[in-house]
């Protein structure tokens, strides 16, 4: 089997609420449809809170069902000695079309204001199609684009919101 080529796409935006308030808002699996553009309708989410949580979902993309199985792969909670910083990563176990590895990271840090910090969304991932592949990237960077600019923005107005 070859090796993945891993590409990346990467988002940072500054949230008006704290380092702790972004990392248990992005821990909960019910607040996905929140943040989600209208042509991606979350139609189903099933958690298994087991040692490591669990997470299936079926997504509509353009009224086309997608199904995901992601698991939490590290995570690292604000602490007392660390309250500035913290990270989600998910890894999916199963995969739409055309993906055949993803690993997203959730970075929350605190900006130089202490009423907001830094949401920084880092996909790394693989797709199928052999030498064909490279012509997806750019296509594919687009719309990573598209959904993590209305992702962030739709946090910002949720914690504009809620605090």
């Amino acid at each position: 089997m070859p090796k993945p080529h891993f590409s990346f796409h990467s988002t940072k935006t500054k949230i008006p609420t704290s380092v702790d308030a972004l990392y248990h808002f992005h821990l909960e699996p019910k607040n996905i449809p929140l943040i989600s553009p209208s042509f991606l309708k979350l139609k189903s989410i099933d958690v298994n809170q087991q040692k490591t949580p669990h997470i299936k979902l079926c997504v509509s993309i353009f009224g086309i069902a997608q199904y995901w199985e992601v698991n939490w792969g590290s995570n690292k909670k604000p602490s007392i000695s660390e309250p500035d910083a913290a990270s989600i990563q998910d890894i999916a176990s199963k995969l739409p079309f055309p993906f055949t590895s993803w690993i997203h990271t959730h970075q929350f840090i605190k900006s130089e204001n202490t009423n907001q910090s830094y949401l920084t969304d880092t996909i790394q991932y693989d797709i199928k199609g052999g030498p064909l592949k490279y012509l997806l990237f750019p296509f594919i960077e687009i719309g990573f684009r598209i959904l993590f600019r209305y992702r962030h923005q739709a946090t910002i107005n949720y914690f504009a919101k809620n605090t």
